[in-house]
């Protein structure tokens, strides 16, 4: 799998949050301090632009993949939702590959108590050889 990293800027909304705050992700510096013993509580949403990736062959599958500890309870590419995730080990993911256009919004709710500490870690795109689907729809809806 091609992996890309999903780094920023990221728009992240709170529960208490009065204004978005602009992030990059993997937390990292003072944005790492979010991970430290009080984070935001969950829900947290984030959002951000990406363009669909370039010269993908027909059989190639985009996927979404969260780093271990994060969990989404809504993903969207713009006013699309996505299929409901699977799991890949520790990882939900989701094949994004019919949501894509040209320019896409990537819209994301984490929940959780570990939300903060897993983005340490990128969100990743990852793409992969898979015509069908069929490799991806093998993975367990649960861990």
């Amino acid at each position: 799998m091609y992996c890309i990293r999903l780094q920023g800027p990221w728009v992240m909304i709170g529960p208490d949050t009065a204004e978005p705050r602009r992030i990059r992700l993997p937390l990292e510096g003072a944005e790492a301090q979010l991970a430290g013993d009080t984070p935001p509580p969950a829900p947290v949403r984030l959002q951000r632009n990406f363009q669909r990736p370039t010269n993908l062959d027909p059989e190639e599958r985009v996927l979404l993949v969260l780093p271990p500890g994060a969990v989404a309870a809504e993903l969207s590419v713009g006013e699309q939702a996505a299929s409901d995730p699977r799991w890949l080990g520790d990882c939900q993911t989701w094949d994004l590959t019919n949501l894509l256009t040209r320019s896409n919004v990537l819209n994301l709710t984490l929940v959780g108590t570990e939300w903060a500490a897993a983005l340490r870690e990128p969100i990743l795109l990852g793409i992969m050889p898979d015509a069908d689907g069929s490799w991806w729809i093998g993975l367990p809806f649960t861990r």
